[in-house]
């Protein structure tokens, strides 16, 4: 009965797959067209068996234009973006599978929309307080990459005893990759116990990257005045690269506001471009010990956007972040991962439910550092591994962190919000999740300097 059932529901698809029009990479065709999304729906689907099974089907005619927000996992709901001509066979399946669902976003340009207005309203602003335009506020907008790329560059000219800009390599595309060094020098070693922040591995995760630059505002305007922030810069060394992904951060700017992938290009006659930047790192490529047929950690389908690549580091971006990273990976202590959105603090590992020896350290900080987030606006954040609370990845930054770089605490924070929003996060929202995070992370690094001190391992070579 099943086995019918199914066998109708493929061929009903294949039929339908050729009447619609929404390839997953339908702006490449070499134009400068900015897609839209006028009457997309974002549905929040909470499937049964039977529901996960047409969910993991849905997935893979990429005619149907379905956008996963999430992966479909075990009981759990997941998000996905359907465009208008696909809603009602989508919904129809939803409910001959017994499978709720709600609207989550009625309509996601409107959204899209909000967030340009938002914006300009800024650069409007912007404009009229400065005559040449020059003052840029990282808290009240979202940059572009090369605006991120001039304001790092400020703050290392203006504060030359404190912060050091170090291109690290090139992308896809050859936008220079920006890391920023905050510290104040010590005078017994050259090497500090280190921090390492990024974002921006996925482009439409725009929060992820202005809220790396709030840190480093942070960290700057108050190591003068608060005597905390003033000794974790003494004590520590900081590394901040707010764009991982920059050529999927800005394709994300200019042409399609949800693009997740890099923008590399391995198939002469193929429309599909890019890869997971997440689902790239040399740890458990390409391999789920939980993989089943209803969840997959990471694609071989170069048309999907969990695309693993075609083997492991072979993005430039992810290629020079891993190496940059690995020759200093004596010195850090803590590697942290924006992403959004779901409000989770993620931890090892992405690729299994097992965890790693040290777990009761690691989620004895996680859920400290969710403690000291929700201190600042009240936001919850969930804490466990991405295979128990959100879904399996493998190829994930923090488990090669951990894994290979072996550095102890390596997170992922999922942050703001729940869904509402999604990805489309307003401007208005960037000072509070900034400042909420930065609660959290200042706290979890006091706390990682009194193990490292204790454990009499301050200096280091490299």
């Amino acid at each position: 009965m099943l086995l019918s059932w199914h066998h109708t529901f493929l061929v009903s698809l294949l039929l339908l797959g050729s009447s619609l029009a929404y390839p997953l990479e339908e702006n490449d065709q070499g134009d400068d067209t900015v897609k839209r999304f006028d009457e997309y729906q974002v549905l929040r689907v909470s499937p049964g068996k039977l529901g996960m099974k047409v969910l993991s089907d849905l997935e893979q005619y990429h005619s149907l234009g379905i956008d996963f927000w999430g992966e479909p996992l075990g009981n759990k709901s997941v998000d996905i973006c359907v465009p208008p001509g696909s809603i009602p066979v989508v919904e129809k399946l939803l409910n001959d599978t017994s499978s709720p669902y709600e609207v989550l976003i009625q309509n996601v340009q409107s959204l899209i929309d909000r967030e340009a207005a938002e914006n300009d309203a800024v650069d409007d602003r912007k404009r009229r307080a400065t005559a040449d335009g020059s003052r840029v506020n990282t808290a009240d907008k979202y940059l572009r990459y090369g605006e991120i790329n001039d304001w790092l560059q400020n703050v290392a000219n203006l504060y030359p005893h404190l912060a050091k800009l170090i291109t690290i390599g090139a992308s896809y595309e050859l936008r220079p990759m920006k890391v920023l060094k905050l510290g104040k020098p010590k005078a017994h070693t050259p090497y500090k116990p280190s921090i390492w922040i990024d974002a921006g591995i996925h482009g439409r995760e725009w929060i992820g990257p202005s809220t790396v630059l709030y840190i480093i505002h942070q960290l700057i305007s108050e190591q003068s005045r608060d005597p905390m922030v003033s000794f974790l810069m003494d004590e520590f060394d900081w590394y901040f690269l707010p764009v991982v992904n920059p050529d999927g951060y800005e394709y994300s700017h200019t042409r399609d506001r949800l693009w997740r992938k890099t923008r590399s290009r391995y198939y002469r006659n193929s429309n599909c471009i890019g890869v997971d930047a997440n689902r790239n790192f040399d740890f458990s490529w390409g391999k789920c010990a939980d993989d089943t047929l209803f969840s997959r950690c990471s694609s071989t389908d170069p048309c999907e956007n969990t695309y693993q690549g075609p083997h492991a580091f072979s993005e430039a971006e992810t290629k020079a972040m891993g190496k940059f990273i690995y020759l200093r990976r004596n010195l850090f202590k803590l590697y942290l991962s924006f992403h959004s959105y779901s409000q989770l603090w993620l931890t090892n590992w992405g690729h299994t439910q097992d965890s790693p020896p040290d777990s009761n350290d690691i989620m004895s900080l996680a859920r400290y550092g969710a403690d000291m987030l929700k201190k600042k606006h009240g936001t919850t954040f969930k804490v466990g591994s991405p295979a128990s609370i959100l879904y399996s990845a493998a190829g994930a930054s923090f488990d090669w962190a951990k894994g290979v770089a072996k550095i102890k605490y390596a997170y992922t924070l999922e942050l703001r919000d729940t869904g509402r929003f999604g990805f489309i996060l307003p401007p208005n929202q960037i000072l509070p999740v900034g400042e909420e995070v930065w609660g959290a992370v200042k706290s979890i690094a006091a706390r990682i300097y009194h193990e490292v001190r204790d454990a009499k391992d301050m200096f280091y070579t490299v």
